[in-house]
């Protein structure tokens, strides 16, 4: 089974659409890949979402999300976002990060987590070291940032 996450219900071809807060519904180890776009900035406890993505995934099961990067003007166009995403906002799916960060409480998961971002044509065009500088002190430069969290 693969579950599309969406607070709109938006489909994705291959499929089944689901509300974020239905996670609990489904089977342990049930599902091969999880997908969402535009939902992490939504969700009121992301560990707790995290854990149970965790709980649902088969071994080598893949949840992957897409969200508006926080300083970009798109993070901010929903009302019923109540956070900005970055690429440190999913540190905590990391077992190996929550123990050298003294956060073990934060979930119960252990995810292998890339990270990869969306950046503006004009940004991406541009050398490594301006390309740096634009990404460092310029709002709207990183579009989104996508997520591959790999069960391990």
């Amino acid at each position: 089974m693969k579950i599309y996450y969406s607070y709109n219900k938006k489909e994705r071809e291959g499929f089944v659409t689901k509300h974020p807060e239905e996670i609990l519904l489904e089977e342990e180890g049930s599902v091969e890949e999880i997908s969402g776009e535009d939902v992490l900035e939504k969700i009121p406890n992301l560990p707790l979402f995290f854990k149970e993505c965790y709980r649902l995934l088969r071994p080598g099961g893949t949840a992957v999300f897409t969200s508006a990067y926080y300083n970009s003007y798109q993070a901010w166009a929903d009302p019923r976002n109540i956070r900005g995403i970055s690429q440190c906002s999913l540190n905590f799916a990391s077992k190996v990060w929550r123990e050298q960060n003294k956060c073990e409480d934060l979930a119960d998961c252990n995810f292998d987590v890339a990270i990869n971002f969306a950046v503006d044509r004009r940004a991406s065009e541009r050398s490594d070291v301006a390309k740096e500088f634009w990404l460092s002190f310029y709002s709207n430069v990183v579009q989104s940032v996508l997520f591959t969290l790999t069960k391990v």
